[in-house]
């Protein structure tokens, strides 16, 4: 993982940088490392016969990429996202990325809290993406 420009906190334990971002009104947490890019823009195609936080796929460069809504998927909330913000999950083997409302900001992280569930923002716990977790929910949903 990768360790904020060498930076070490107080007990020596490696810190990573996150990305903090909104969805409608829920806040979310991704390792930077995780991060492609964030597109703007772009138009989703639905699919039909797909769980409900499915959105569609947009196209990026010629590339179709899955659009999820992170609030159904994380939290189960039944909200839409407005809005057009893309955060595209850098992966090797799938092309997958998350409507989001704004990407808020980068901060820092002890390493170790990247295993947890909730990490500290603004003195708020916010919920942590995990792409290894949204592959496996999506492996099992779409029964692949």
């Amino acid at each position: 993982m990768a360790k904020a420009l060498g930076r070490m906190n107080k007990k020596e334990i490696p810190l990573v940088q996150v990305m903090a971002v909104d969805a409608g009104k829920f806040r979310y947490a991704i390792a930077s490392s995780s991060v492609q890019e964030i597109m703007t823009g772009e138009k989703i195609h639905p699919l039909p016969f797909v769980p409900r936080y499915i959105e569609g796929v947009l196209n990026c460069r010629g590339e179709a990429w899955t659009v999820l809504n992170p609030v159904m998927l994380i939290d189960g909330a039944d909200e839409e996202i407005q809005g057009n913000q893309f955060l595209l999950i850098k992966r090797s083997d799938d092309r997958f990325c998350l409507h989001i409302s704004t990407a808020e900001t980068f901060f820092s992280v002890p390493e170790t809290e990247l295993a947890m569930e909730n990490i500290t923002f603004k003195s708020h716990k916010i919920r942590l993406i995990s792409p290894d977790a949204i592959e496996e929910r999506l492996l099992k949903d779409l029964e692949c």
